[in-house]
């Protein structure tokens, strides 16, 4: 491919979309989201796994925001389907209300969701999967290898930080 046909176009959030101060500090970390669809390359299935492992021993919930069949979905204590959001500020002031967003893609670009949660001010939990490793600089925690044991092992970790801890990745 010619050179000068190549465009580099950089994901992004608009300006007056970035929060000043996170909406929820403070706390400890009570509540994940997830925003995706339900495809094998957005690793929900492990996502879902890794919470039930988590989940059994940890007080956490989970919101998973995206185009979701209702009818296929499995009941799980403490996760709350949202469906698709597709009013921008709905979503980014219901992302707002969670403490840490967690992508467990097998297959990224740059991910959208994940520049969204930082603009609201939440601390980031991402599988090592293309441009995620350059977003997850000190607000989270980059997951090497996307396995059950490696997610909920992160979810634990961060289950586990400190308050002035969470409130650090919250301000990245």
């Amino acid at each position: 491919v010619d050179k000068n046909r190549i465009l580099f176009q950089r994901n992004g959030v608009e300006a007056k979309s970035i929060l000043d101060e996170p909406k929820r500090l403070g706390t400890k970390l009570e509540r994940l989201v997830f925003v995706g669809r339900n495809d094998k390359v957005k690793g929900f299935d492990l996502l879902l796994d890794s919470f039930k492992k988590v989940r059994t021993h940890q007080a956490i919930e989970l919101s998973v925001i995206g185009p979701f069949d209702q009818n296929q979905l499995e009941t799980v204590q403490g996760v709350r389907y949202h469906g698709e959001i597709r009013d921008h500020q709905e979503l980014m002031n219901l992302i707002g209300e969670h403490d840490c967003l967690i992508s467990t893609s097998y297959s990224e670009g740059l991910p959208l969701a994940i520049l969204e949660a930082m603009s609201q001010g939440l601390a980031v939990i991402g599988t090592d999967v293309g441009a995620t490793a350059s977003l997850i600089d000190g607000n989270g925690i980059l997951i090497p290898n996307p396995t059950i044991n490696e997610v909920s092992k992160s979810m634990e970790t961060a289950l586990n930080w400190t308050t002035n801890e969470l409130d650090t990745f919250k301000l990245k």
